[in-house]
Formats: structure tokens, C-alpha cells, sequence
């Protein structure tokens, strides 16, 4: 999720859908290049899990990402304290990266929109 010039559009109840999944490389290395802070929506502290592997490699690329995660809320995963939702999280930041099922994700998009007002990618 991050700032760009399309938007996710949402029908229906809480139903996000996309009206275009089409982003050429320039526009997301022109994204990646403006964030420096990524809140990851389903971070696990567990190390064989994808979310944690991602979340350590962005660190490594010199990215701060700080895990929402509500079941080890208040908890540290590679030096970040975990926040429950996004609205918690402190400071700003330029993307979310979502580590969470299809079904389950639609909230954290939802929210995403509602509260940040930002654009869909």
C-alpha cells in the first residue's frame, strides 16, 4: 500500500477489488525509492515464517518496518516493537506490506483507506 497515483477501489461490504494490477517498473522503483518506513501488517517472530524473512531482508536494504501484529503486541521482532493495528503504530510511514490471507487482508486495506487516506498499490 502506498501513496500512487491509482486507487484501490471498494465495492460491496468491505470488498476491495482493483481496477488496474498493472504497475510498470518505474512506478514501483519510483515508489520504492520515496519510502523509508514500511508498517508489515502479519510480521511473525517466528524465523522459518515468509513475514519474517521479508521483514529482516527490508531491514537489511536499510528500510524501517515496524510488524503489526495484534498477538505479540508490545513485543520486539529484529530490534521493532509490534503494534496491533495501524492506527497504533507511531510516526509515519510511506507503505504497508500485508502478510496476512486474501479474506483477512480486505480489513487491513479497508483501514488503510478509512483512516491514512492513501492510495492503493
Amino acid at each position: 500500500i502506498a501513496k500512487t497515483p491509482q486507487r484501490l477501489s471498494s465495492k460491496g461490504k468491505g470488498a476491495a477489488r482493483m481496477n488496474n494490477l498493472h504497475y510498470s517498473d518505474r512506478m514501483i522503483r519510483q515508489i520504492l525509492e520515496q519510502t523509508t518506513t514500511i508498517a508489515m501488517v502479519g510480521a511473525s517472530a517466528n524465523w522459518v515464517r515468509p513475514s519474517n524473512f521479508a521483514m529482516k531482508y527490508l531491514q537489511q536494504k536499510k528500510y524501517r518496518v515496524i510488524p503489526v501484529t495484534p498477538v505479540i503486541t508490545g513485543t520486539e521482532i529484529h530490534g521493532e516493537t509490534c503494534y496491533a493495528e495501524l492506527a497504533e503504530v507511531p510516526g509515519p510511514f510511506e507503505m504497508v506490506d500485508i502478510f496476512r490471507r486474501s479474506e483477512d487482508a480486505v480489513k487491513t486495506v479497508d483501514e488503510a483507506i478509512k483512516v491514512f487516506k492513501i492510495y492503493i498499490l
